[in-house]
């Protein structure tokens, strides 16, 4: 998949999300963070193909799909360790809230972006 950037990409600051996943620290957080992230993921490929549905770029749209059916598997393996490492009400309490905040940290620096393009982002479910 990475082939197909050619090159162009240059790392710049690192994402919020990654920010705040580094700073869980206990196993039901990572997992449910691990969740949040897949999630966040999994909603940014569907704004990209819709995207690029609506230039007519089936390449790249096509592109952005097949990336989708990573996202599906590690949705599935972070469902399974959530199923393995919560095992308390906490548990699964600190997974939800650390999976949450993790989409929110995506969202926010999403919405920052869109904005310092003049754009008005859609609100997260």
């Amino acid at each position: 998949m990475t082939q197909e950037l050619d090159g162009e990409h240059e790392p710049g600051e690192t994402p919020a999300i990654h920010e705040f996943l580094r700073r869980l620290d206990d196993t039901a957080g990572r997992a449910g963070g691990f969740v949040g992230r897949t999630i966040a993921a999994e909603r940014g490929k569907e704004q990209l193909v819709g995207f690029f549905i609506g230039q007519t770029d089936t390449g790249t749209t096509g592109l952005f799909r097949d990336l989708g059916e990573d996202v599906d598997a590690q949705l599935d393996r972070g469902r399974d360790l959530l199923a393995e490492v919560c095992g308390t009400d906490d548990g699964w309490a600190r997974a939800r809230e650390a999976a949450g905040d993790a989409i929110q940290a995506a969202h926010g620096e999403y919405t920052d972006r869109l904005e310092r393009m003049g754009e008005s982002p859609e609100p997260v479910d």
